[in-house]
């Protein structure tokens, strides 16, 4: 498994047997963090998508306790779809976030998608895994 980044805020991994890219967020809260800083990051994820064509992208949220504003969530979900489509991207499983409002901007997101991706949001990483149908990845 190739890291791809790994600091405070996020690691970012590809594994090229499975094809999948993996997120994990690490920051209950975004405080002090600079939205320049997350920009960056979701770019860094979408290019990552493309760059290394990945079929699959499992989102780790478990730990991401912060809201995006309106604005914010239209732009991550309009780079993410793009680099989703970039790389042909096959499935995206969202784990959710422990919080609940974080949780529900995600599924209310998702919910008004227009894409050829499947995706689907889960309660746990193991059912996202099952449900990627990728054997043999932790």
């Amino acid at each position: 498994m190739q890291v791809l980044r790994d600091d405070d805020f996020i690691k970012i991994t590809f594994d090229e047997e499975t094809k999948v890219l993996a997120t994990k967020w690490k920051l209950q809260s975004f405080d002090d963090v600079e939205e320049d800083y997350v920009r960056s990051v979701i770019t860094e994820i979408a290019d990552g998508l493309a760059s290394t064509q990945a079929d699959y992208y499992l989102a780790d949220q478990t730990n991401r306790g912060v809201v995006y504003d309106e604005n914010m969530q239209k732009w991550v979900f309009s780079m993410l779809l793009s680099g989703g489509q970039r790389a042909n991207l096959k499935k995206c499983a969202v784990v959710q976030s422990v919080d609940f409002f974080v949780g529900m901007s995600n599924e209310q997101l998702l919910k008004g998608a227009v894409t050829d991706i499947a995706y689907k949001c889960f309660n746990t990483r193991r059912e996202a895994i099952e449900w990627l149908g990728v054997k043999d990845y932790e």
